[in-house]
């Protein structure tokens, strides 16, 4: 009996369908995600067959990636919730205003602790990378229920923790493609790739023990050139897995399987949540689309011209910028260039003059307009990102006001971007609350302030009702704005 794919896998299927039928340009979606990443990383000559010309690079992309990821994450990033009613008159709060105060206090500790333990930042940074070349960051967060919480005896019965791991947007899917708003979805994908030993460990702890669980070859559709190239063996062969989250119309909760082609890992396993457990982020978002437009792309018809005017010119230098020498052959034989060697000449009369039988042809010249078009490119290319003197400190602090308002001015562009990653922040919080509110319970929590730190005791059940609002801090402190504070 053959085995069929699991509906899992059509569905997959399906959102592969979907992202190849996107085209930018020339390029299909895949076919696009591993050129940007390829230029990013400094490969940008690649399948180009050129072996008489030099391939020089400029690395205009490389640093508009850098400039832009360090503009827009050059403070911390922190989260912040608060009871949505609130006095900061002790005498006017009532009993149940001051356990949501303390309840949100004890939240906001432990969302930093989070922070800490997941490496927020970090991968915030390196998820704007994979943003800035793929066009999407995603953070998938889930519970991982063997973590021991804190060492000792006295904490050994508390277990669990919550993990964040970047994912891939190609590996994303979702059921409504044509929004990009996670928690109005149908169902969503998460795809990768795994070690067949760690997948069968898996459904074995599921009491799957008879999963037909293969090394395959799936990896077509993974990001990068390197994405499709993998350890050959026995005991590193792995597999594509799927991770379906869905909505539970009975419970409202999401259920979530996990799966091969053939095989379950575990099946609508119920998580108690009432959240997709993604943060999902647009570099530019497009319309009717869930998909963002990676900034890597408009760059590459300017990235390539440069190549290929700079190209040019030192292959015009190579073959014309030393002179050529011209000779009579009826006077001379296969003169030569080597320093200190004697030509002879044979046959001259009286007062003929030597230039008569050999000279030198003028060296070409390059033209002044291939260089200034190279500069054009490049200097239009940082005004639209943003990137000018007073932005990269390449300036002298006399005006510290005037460059403070370049700067600015100039940071303008990023805006947008630094808008949704603040979106992107308050949609892993309220991942978070949701999740600790979900799995917590009863356990100890970690408080730190200037003074002191100390493990308290807190039933995090009570974070499921609890009404609150958020403040996302994302800033950019640049330059010329800590040269003025300086002052």
């Amino acid at each position: 009996m053959k085995n069929d794919p699991l509906k899992e896998w059509n569905d997959y299927e399906k959102g592969v369908q979907y992202n190849q039928a996107i085209i930018n340009g020339d390029k299909s979606y895949y076919d696009q995600i591993d050129v940007n990443i390829a230029f990013a990383n400094g490969d940008q000559w690649r399948n180009v067959e050129a072996e008489e010309i030099s391939k020089p690079m400029i690395p205009i992309i490389q640093k508009a990636k850098q400039h832009t990821i360090a503009n827009v994450t050059s403070t911390s990033i922190s989260a912040t919730i608060n009871p949505l009613e609130y006095s900061s008159k002790e005498e006017d709060r009532t009993p149940e205003m001051e356990d949501a105060i303390n309840a949100t206090e004890i939240a906001n500790a432990e969302i930093r602790n989070i922070f800490d333990q997941t490496k927020y930042e970090f991968k915030v940074r390196e998820g704007l990378g994979d943003a800035f070349d793929m066009g999407d960051m995603c953070l998938h967060t889930y519970w991982d229920k063997d973590s021991q919480l804190l060492k000792g005896a006295k904490y050994e019965n508390y277990k669990g923790k919550i993990c964040a791991e970047l994912v891939d947007g190609c590996n994303v899917m979702f059921g409504n493609a044509n929004n990009p708003d996670p928690q109005v979805q149908p169902y969503i994908l998460v795809i990768g790739r795994d070690l067949v030993e760690n997948l069968k460990r898996e459904a074995i702890e599921y009491k799957n023990k008879k999963a037909l669980i293969e090394p395959d070859t799936e990896w077509q559709y993974q990001a990068g050139d390197n994405g499709k190239v993998e350890i050959e063996g026995d005991k590193y062969g792995k597999a594509l897995y799927i991770i379906k989250y869905v909505i539970d119309k009975k419970t409202k909760t999401i259920h979530a399987t996990k799966c091969t082609k053939f095989a379950y890992m575990y099946k609508d396993i119920d998580l108690g949540l009432s959240r997709y457990p993604i943060a999902w982020m647009n570099y530019k978002k497009q319309k009717n689309q869930y998909h963002g437009r990676a900034a890597c792309t408009g760059l590459i018809p300017n990235q390539i011209a440069v190549n290929k005017l700079l190209a040019m010119v030192i292959y015009s230098v190579m073959k014309t910028a030393f002179p050529t020498m011209i000779y009579d052959a009826d006077k001379m034989s296969a003169p030569t260039n080597e320093i200190g060697k004697a030509i002879g000449l044979k046959g001259l009369t009286s007062g003929e003059n030597v230039k008569n039988y050999a000279d030198y042809l003028n060296v070409g010249q390059v033209s002044n307009q291939v260089i200034t078009m190279i500069n054009l490119i490049i200097d239009y290319t940082k005004d639209m990102m943003g990137i000018n003197d007073a932005a990269v400190g390449n300036v002298t602090p006399d005006n510290t006001s005037a460059m403070a308002l370049a700067e600015k001015l100039t940071s303008v562009p990023l805006e947008n971007l630094r808008s949704n990653l603040y979106e992107f922040t308050e949609q892993f919080v309220d991942n978070l609350l949701d999740m600790i509110g979900t799995k917590y319970g009863i356990r100890p929590v970690v408080m730190k302030s200037e003074k002191e730190t100390k493990i308290v005791e807190f039933d995090f059940n009570k974070l499921k009702d609890l009404n609150t609002n958020k403040r996302i801090d994302v800033g950019a402190i640049g330059y010329a704005s800590e040269l003025t504070s300086l002052k």
